[in-house]
C-alpha cells in the first residue's frame, strides 16, 4: 500500500524525466494510420484508470460469432495502436473470431503523456474490454513494450486476463532504452539515460517485468515468442521470463522464429505466427472443462468454429 502511494506521487516527476531524457511524444498523433474505408470498422474508445487518467483506444468487432475478446499493447513506435492496423495482427485475430481492442500508451498515439505508470493503462483497457463483451475471456497480446508492461500488470490481483501472448519483451530496461529511445545521442546523453533508469527502478517497483512476472496469477498460460536475430529482445533474454512466472506457478510455452529480427515475428511468418497464436487463444481461453483437456503443444487441440477461413491461417481440418 505504501509503495503504491509513492508510485502515485512520484508519477509527475517520473513524467518530466520521461519526457526530458526518454520520449517526447508526436505533436500531431496519429488517430487512425490504416486510413480509407478501414477505419469505419473500429470504434473509438476511452479507457478510464481507477486514478483518473485514462488511455484512447479502438474496439474491432469479431467477423462472425465471438469466442472472445483480445487485448492488444504495442511496441515503443509513435503510432502505438496503429502498429497492429499497419502489420495485421488484428485483422488476424478479428478473422479467427476475436473482438480487439486496441489502446495507446501515455504519449502514444492519441493518448496525453500523463503517467509513467504503465501497466495501469494495461488494465484499463483490458477492464474496457469485459465491460464491452461481459461473460467473454480476454486475453491480452503484447509486442515489446507492450509485452513488458502486461508482465507488469499481471501481479495485479483481480486483473481481467486469463492468458497472455508476450512477443520480443525485453528484459533489461537500460539497454532497451539506448536501443529504443535515442540511439544516435551521445554517448553522455545515453549515460544519464541510464541513471535515471537506474535511479528510478527503487522508486516504482511495479515497473520491472521479471520481478512482477515472478507474481503474477490468475494466467491460465503464456506464449512467449522470440526472434532468432533480435539483438534488442534475444531469445536469451526472452527465456528469462519462464523461470519468473514458474515462480508463479504459470506455465509458459516457447517459440523462436528463427531469422526474425526486432518487432518482425508476425512478418517473418505470418501463417506460423497467426496458428500459433489463434491456436493458444483458443484453448486457454476456452472454458475451463476444455482447458483441463490434454493438449498438444505442436498443433491446435480444438477445430476452429463453423465456417471460419482466414488466408493468413492453414485451414484447419
Amino acid at each position: 500500500m505504501l509503495r503504491a502511494l509513492a508510485s502515485r506521487a512520484l508519477d509527475p516527476i517520473g513524467v518530466r524525466l520521461y519526457r526530458r531524457f526518454v520520449f517526447r511524444p508526436a505533436q500531431t498523433p496519429q488517430a487512425r494510420p490504416e486510413g480509407g474505408a478501414a477505419s469505419r470498422a473500429w470504434e473509438s474508445v476511452w479507457c478510464s484508470r481507477s486514478d483518473g487518467h485514462g488511455v484512447a483506444g479502438l474496439w474491432g468487432r469479431a467477423e462472425g460469432g465471438a469466442r472472445g475478446v483480445a487485448v492488444c499493447a504495442h511496441p515503443f513506435k509513435r503510432s502505438g495502436k496503429g502498429f497492429f492496423l499497419e502489420h495485421g495482427h488484428a485483422a488476424m485475430l478479428r478473422r479467427a473470431g476475436y473482438h480487439v481492442l486496441l489502446f495507446d500508451f501515455g504519449g502514444f498515439g492519441e493518448t496525453p503523456q500523463q503517467s509513467v505508470l504503465f501497466p495501469r493503462d494495461v488494465l484499463a483497457a483490458g477492464e474496457e474490454a469485459e465491460r464491452r463483451a461481459p461473460g467473454l475471456p480476454v486475453g491480452f497480446l503484447g509486442v515489446c513494450f507492450g509485452a513488458v508492461y502486461g508482465a507488469c500488470a499481471f501481479a495485479t490481483p483481480g486483473h481481467p486476463f486469463q492468458a497472455a501472448v508476450l512477443d520480443a519483451p525485453y528484459a533489461n530496461e537500460v539497454d532497451a532504452l539506448h536501443a529504443m529511445s535515442n540511439s544516435d545521442a551521445p554517448s553522455r546523453a545515453r549515460r544519464v539515460q541510464s541513471a535515471v533508469v537506474r535511479w528510478g527502478r527503487p522508486l516504482f517497483p511495479t515497473l520491472n517485468p521479471l520481478r512482477q512476472a515472478s507474481r503474477a496469477t490468475g494466467l491460465r498460460g503464456v506464449l512467449m515468442i522470440a526472434g532468432g536475430a533480435d539483438d534488442l529482445s534475444p531469445p536469451a533474454g526472452v527465456r528469462r521470463y519462464v523461470p519468473a512466472f514458474a515462480r508463479a506457478g504459470i506455465r509458459c510455452e516457447r517459440w523462436t522464429v528463427a531469422v526474425a529480427e526486432h518487432l518482425d515475428a508476425f512478418k517473418t511468418a505470418p501463417e506460423a505466427y497467426a496458428e500459433r497464436v489463434v491456436s493458444f487463444f483458443d484453448r486457454h481461453l476456452a472454458p475451463p472443462a476444455e482447458c483441463s483437456a490434454p493438449v498438444r503443444t505442436d498443433r491446435p487441440a480444438r477445430t476452429s468454429r463453423s465456417g471460419w477461413t482466414a488466408p493468413l491461417v492453414p485451414a484447419r481440418r
